[in-house]
């Protein structure tokens, strides 16, 4: 990366702008507190100077009306060749030097002047800063953008608005403070306040002079980052928003508009727009729709934000002390700078719309104003401050992101200068119309059924009504990769989101291997989404036990995220999580049957993958799956595989399917092999097939004389249920009892004989025992049984001996017919 001047910008150049950063955001939310209609400005203006409700909506409305320069600014930064430090830093100083004549105005009524001509002033003031700050706002962004890498530019946005916020909040808690200590002195106190603003202001762009501007044309490399999202639109505190006409790019009590997707590097020598890129946007059917219903929301919002403070402090309002206002907005900035990192992880994990829509109900903190009075603002105020910071962050946050996901990458200068504009423009109409309507019921009292509610009561209503119109349409706007409200509002209710939050903490950091393996053993329920990032980045762990923690993790998740992430991973050759992550893919048996048909086809290519670790995890996880469309893999792995052990776990997963064309192989492994511990595996496997998988296994195991004191108790089911079964209705023709009882007393010496481990013996007893049985019997066992006794057959016929494990399947086998 190199500057303007051709010098390369370093990663400690990189870092230093950064923290300088910080230093000027601090800076610069001095100036936003108190020269934009934000609570300060706005008081000033209706209480001080007793401008109307009308007066104070028209200079909100006309600032707003400012927003439309955005535009100007595509043009600007054309003709300047990609330079955006020296226009946005001379532009800027102009627009924070107007405080300085708002603090001139203040001064001159406290000497006894004019409040008329301190009105004009001070609205003359705010219009000019507002001009000066939209032709060039949104440079900030772009300059900003271009320099803070994009793995870092989230984060680094989040704690400049925390620090920010913090600067906010002891600001506005002090001059709210001394505003009520100094009553009489209130314009000088006002006059101090904004030359405190000024010089904050002024002091946070010339800092920027020592932070680097990328040159993108010199820049080697790419992608390059040079987006250029718009100015501000961010509130301070909860209950109104920042103008964007007061262009808070160095400042934000949040910084909205971080670019979220990488651009391509700028053209050379691309000083001029490409035909159509000026009102591309508009042609966008989903942009003009998102810009609308923004457009309605903030128009609904600023028909009341106005008057919520100068109502507060109205003694025949809220009748409450200035300082209030000053302990509302500590509530709910503190409030706000808990919950912002909060609702950031929620958006990268879970999409911007359904954050922001859930942000926006913020306003219903406002009917809280409805019943505020003098008698309970102390109550009612804490109230209103906590609710509304809890939410209203996931709005202002989220939704200059929203904006960014729905703006393809070549052309989102244009995309963000039109969205600003938009911005700007829903809400100037609005604080005019809504002081109008005020004035309106003022002189035109409303009577309801009895009732007669104020003319303030009535515009919030009406604002909180249109609000909800807007955010319940603004929901319907396409975003594929995003979840669902519901999916937002359930993981926050989940009691496993605290949890969630502190685990992202733990996985993200360097810390000790158990600590990580703790954790992700730990991470369950709505914690696994949130924690997803993490996650992934521990399957490539230098510790086994944590990649094998992280592979479970994912599986547990469920997802189609983690599905892909496993797949991808297992097709990396080189991935050291290969085996835990195949064994993870049989956690997937739920999915939609063509989701399981790629899961398969993905196993089943494993199943040839040089690593016998794999292959084994592979066929296992095939079982597991419980799809019959999973069998042919499997058994063209047992029939062809060179590996003993990868044949036997396809075996184990066949007969988990129920794949009773296996039971052939199965039989014929289980024969070759005279390792008792496999040979034992491959018959569980067989005896799987038989009847209900894992019945068999309670007499195939545990200790030797507990486990032939359990086949001694299959052998007595055997003849009960055999009997039962021969003596039924069921057998024509009858079998004498004579038979039935030679076969009772052929099973028992059978488990005797197996006893004394006289395996051959007992296989002669039980054989006799099926070829008594009648043809019908036999010809209606299950296909596979039929298949295993000729094996059997063919077996003493080639003078092969039977294995002890083959008495315990011929007496299941025959258990099985009597309990069909």
């Amino acid at each position: 990366m190199y500057d303007h001047h051709g010098q390369e910008i370093s990663n400690r150049q990189i870092e230093r702008s950064m923290r300088l950063s910080y230093v000027t955001g601090g800076l610069g939310i001095l100036w936003l507190v108190t020269a934009t209609p934000q609570q300060i400005l706005t008081v000033f203006v209706r209480n001080a100077l007793g401008a109307s409700p009308t007066q104070l909506g028209l200079l909100v409305g006309v600032i707003n009306l400012m927003a439309v320069l955005h535009l100007a600014s595509i043009w600007f930064y054309r003709r300047l060749r990609g330079r955006k430090k020296p226009f946005f830093m001379a532009s800027t100083i102009l627009q924070r030097c107007m405080a300085f004549v708002m603090a001139w105005a203040a001064f001159q009524v406290a000497a006894g002047g004019s409040r008329q001509t301190g009105l004009l002033l001070v609205l003359a003031a705010a219009i000019v800063g507002a001009v000066a700050g939209n032709i060039s706002g949104s440079g900030w962004w772009a300059w900003i953008a271009d320099l803070v890498p994009g793995d870092k530019r989230a984060a680094f946005f989040g704690r400049r608005s925390a620090i920010s916020q913090v600067v906010n909040v002891a600001f506005f808690f002090c001059a709210t403070l001394v505003l009520d200590l100094y009553v009489q002195q209130v314009f000088v106190v006002y006059g101090v306040l904004f030359l405190i603003g000024g010089i904050g202001g002024v002091l946070d762009i010339l800092l920027h002079g020592w932070i680097p501007e990328p040159d993108l044309q010199r820049t080697a490399g790419g992608p390059v980052e040079s987006s250029v999202p718009g100015g501000a639109g961010v509130p301070v505190g909860v209950d109104v928003p920042a103008e964007p006409g007061g262009s808070v790019e160095s400042s934000g009590p949040v910084e909205a508009g971080v670019p979220a997707e990488p651009m391509p590097p700028a053209e050379p020598g691309r000083d001029r727009m490409e035909p159509g890129e000026f009102l591309r946007p508009l042609r966008d059917p989903h942009f003009r729709r998102f810009c609308l219903l923004l457009g309605l929301y903030l128009f609904s919002l600023n028909l009341a934000a106005p008057f919520l403070a100068p109502f507060t402090t109205d003694p025949a309002g809220g009748g409450a002390p200035n300082v209030w206002l000053g302990i509302s907005f500590v509530i709910s900035q503190s409030a706000w700078v808990i919950m912002a990192p909060f609702w950031g992880m929620l958006m990268d994990r879970m999409g911007k719309k359904p954050v922001v829509v859930i942000g926006g109900l913020f306003v219903l903190s406002w009917l809280g104003y409805l019943v505020l009075s003098p008698e309970n603002y102390m109550v009612a105020l804490p109230a209103i401050a906590v609710t509304g910071g809890l939410l209203a962050p996931a709005f202002w946050e989220g939704i200059s992101q929203f904006m960014l996901d729905l703006s393809p990458d070549r052309y989102r200068t244009a995309y963000s200068a039109w969205y600003w504009t938009a911005f700007g423009l829903s809400g100037a109409v609005s604080p005019l119309l809504g002081g109008l309507l005020y004035d309106f019921l003022l002189q035109h009292p409303v009577d309801i059924a009895g009732l007669q509610p104020s003319p303030f009561q009535l515009v919030v209503v009406v604002s909180v009504v249109l609000v909800l119109f807007s955010l319940t349409h603004l929901g319907q706007i396409p975003s594929p990769r995003d979840r669902s409200v519901r999916a937002v509002v359930s993981t926050i209710l989940n009691p496993g989101v605290f949890r969630a939050v502190s685990n992202i903490a733990i996985l993200s950091r360097p810390t000790r291997a158990d600590v990580v393996e703790r954790t992700l053993h730990s991470t369950r329920g709505g914690a696994l989404g949130l924690s997803f990032a993490e996650i992934c980045i521990r399957l490539d762990d230098p510790d086994v036990q944590v990649r094998e923690a992280a592979a479970r993790a994912l599986a547990r998740l469920g997802s189609s995220e983690a599905l892909e992430q496993i797949i991808q991973r297992l097709q990396q050759p080189d991935s050291l999580s290969r085996p835990m992550l195949a064994r993870a893919l049989g956690q997937f048996a739920g999915l939609p049957e063509a989701q399981l048909g790629r899961v398969v086809q993905v196993l089943a290519e494993v199943l040839a993958d040089p690593s016998e670790e794999v292959q084994v995890e592979a066929a296992s996880a095939l079982g597991r799956l419980a799809w019959q469309g999973a069998a042919r893999p499997l058994l063209e792995s047992l029939r062809d595989s060179s590996s003993l052990r990868v044949r036997i776990s396809s075996a184990e997963a066949a007969a988990r399917l129920g794949a009773e064309e296996a039971g052939l192989e199965i039989f014929a492994l289980m024969h070759q092999t005279d390792n008792w511990v496999l040979r034992r595996q491959l018959a569980i496997a067989l005896g799987d097939l038989f009847g209900h998988p894992g019945e068999i296994y309670y007499y195939m195991t545990g200790e030797s004389a507990r486990n032939i004191q359990a086949v001694h108790r299959l052998a007595e089911l055997a003849e009960r249920r055999l009997a039962r079964l021969l003596r039924s209705q069921r057998v024509s023709p009858a079998v004498p009892d004579a038979a039935v009882a030679a076969m009772q007393t052929a099973i028992r010496t059978a488990a005797a004989r197996y006893d004394r481990a006289d395996y051959a013996g007992a296989h002669g007893q039980l054989l006799q025992v099926w070829e008594q049985l009648p043809p019908g019997i036999r010809s209606g066992s299950p296909r596979v049984v039929q298949v295993y006794w000729q094996a059997l057959d063919d077996l003493r016929q080639a003078a092969g001996k039977p294995a002890a494990q083959d008495i315990v399947l011929q007496m299941y086998s025959l258990y099985r017919l009597g309990a069909g």
